[in-house]
Formats: structure tokens, sequence, C-alpha cells
């Protein structure tokens, strides 16, 4: 592809079902990627986002099931809502660490990934964000003030979630009906809110911090 000088923008599904499409590096200068910009691109196996980068559509790769590497700039900063919805070949992410927030259900339907690195500094992940991921494990970072309601919701092979020394994050619904096992609570969380684990019907131990003063209802 040659892209032209000064591109900011790739339209709504610009790139839609270029069935011979394999890789894809989105030029630094772009700022806005529309909703379902390479959907069913078969043979999309790679694809980079810029820096520049401020805003990602819905379902960019959806239909992509060859996708296997997500390259993201030192700088990045755009998961938005639904971003990689449907992301069916996606097995490993690494985000960098300009990454601070995660909209709600960005890996939703990402049933082949396995794992992702969250670095620290992302303080918020959003609602229903893994839903249905093929997640073994994952580790929440303690600058996280915001772990959305039923955010590995769904992940059946996800036995546990490591929240870092210092994290005091959850939100109401957190976890639940996740598939997690075992948990460690931090010290310094003080209240676990309504439905924290509701539906957690795989959840064998938890490990309560002696800060803990309040359970919320329905908590369990």
């Amino acid at each position: 592809i040659v892209w032209p000088k000064g591109l900011k923008t790739l339209g709504t599904s610009v790139f839609a079902k270029c069935s011979n499409l394999t890789g894809i590096a989105i030029p630094e200068g772009v700022t806005s990627i529309g909703d379902r910009c390479f959907v069913d691109c078969e043979d999309l196996g790679e694809i980079s986002f810029p820096a520049s980068v401020t805003f990602m559509g819905k379902e960019l790769v959806s239909g992509c099931d060859f996708l296997s590497t997500v390259i993201f700039a030192d700088g990045f900063n755009a998961l938005g809502e639904s971003s990689f919805l449907n992301s069916k070949g996606i097995e490993n992410l690494t985000l960098p660490q300009s990454v601070t927030q995660i909209g709600n259900n960005c890996f939703e339907g990402c049933i082949n990934l396995k794992s992702i690195s969250i670095p620290d500094g992302v303080t918020r992940i959003g609602d229903k964000c893994f839903l249905k991921a093929d997640l073994r494990q994952l580790t929440i970072p303690a600058s996280v003030t915001y772990l959305g309601k039923s955010f590995i919701n769904g992940c059946a092979n996800l036995d546990t979630v490591n929240l870092e020394e210092g994290f005091n994050g959850l939100a109401e619904g957190s976890f639940e009906n996740c598939g997690i096992r075992t948990i460690t609570l931090p010290e310094g969380i003080t209240t676990l809110g309504k439905y924290t684990f509701q539906g957690c019907t795989n959840l064998e131990e938890i490990i309560f911090p002696a800060s803990l003063v309040s359970l919320g209802d329905y908590c369990f």
C-alpha cells in the first residue's frame, strides 16, 4: 500500500474483505481508524498501529481469523470500546507502557486469546473487557482504579487472577460470572461491592486482607 501524505483518517470498513491483504503497517500521522476497518480480511496475519492513533472504532479486525501478530508503537494509547471485538485469531498480546485505559468489551469474543500483558500505568479496565477470551492467567497492576463489571466473564480456562500489592480498584460486579478458582485480595482493599464474586461457580479459595471491613449485598 502506498499511503498518501498527510493521511489522518481510515474510514469505516475501508479495507473490508480485502482477502489478499496479508499484512499492514498503518503510518504515523493517522489519528482515527473507523469501525470494522479491516473486517473479513481473511489472510491478514499482521497489523501495526502507530502512536499517533487517538481513536479506534469497533470490531476493527473481526473475521480476520489468521491475524496472529498485533504491534502497538510506544506511545500508543487508544484501546477503545469493542476495538478488537471478535478477533478470533489473536493468541498473545503485549500492550505498550503508554496504554492507560482499556475500553469496555475491547477484547470480547477473542476466543483464542491466551495471554495479555497489562502494563503498569493502566488505570481502567472496562466492563466485559475479556468476555469469553481463552485467558489462562492474568495480572492486574496496582495502578488500576476501576476493574469493570464481568470483565473476565466466560473465561472458563482462567484459574488465577493476580492482583498486585496496592491494587484497590474493585468495582461492583468486577468478578461476576468468572471462572477463577483462587484469588488473593491484597492488603488495602476495604470493601467488596455488590455482586463482586456472584456466579463464580469454580471459586475454591479466596484469601481476604486484614483491611477488609465490608461485604456488599450478594457479594458471593
